[in-house]
């Protein structure tokens, strides 16, 4: 994304992980929010998706897990990136762009 975050703030309970990445001491000032999730299907990342991001379905994100969406939300609020890596659901949450959304979750999809 071409700018520099500090160590994470990690917390999280029964199978998840959330990791917050504060923004404020970069060039854009935006923080970064991971969510993962352990032992999640393909019905349950839709379900999450169109229960916590609004989306309808009608944007989906090829190429990225088994399976992604993506909702841009409202200008200078999150956007919101859920993807499926094999039972692992992957949550970004920041402000900016589908692609620099995209490529924090290739990241965590990497590791």
């Amino acid at each position: 994304m071409g700018v520099t975050y500090p160590a994470p703030q990690v917390s999280g309970a029964s199978g998840n992980a959330v990791c917050t990445y504060d923004g404020s001491g970069n060039s854009n000032g935006n923080s970064v929010t991971i969510t993962i999730s352990n032992g999640i299907n393909a019905a349950e990342i839709t379900a999450l998706a169109k229960n916590q991001g609004g989306v309808t379905g009608d944007n989906p994100v090829s190429g990225l897990g088994s399976e992604a969406y993506f909702d841009p939300g409202q200008s200078g609020l999150s956007s919101e990136l859920f993807a499926l890596n094999g039972s692992e659901g992957i949550e970004v949450s920041i402000v900016g762009t589908q692609a620099q959304s995209e490529s924090v979750a290739r990241a965590v999809i990497s590791m």
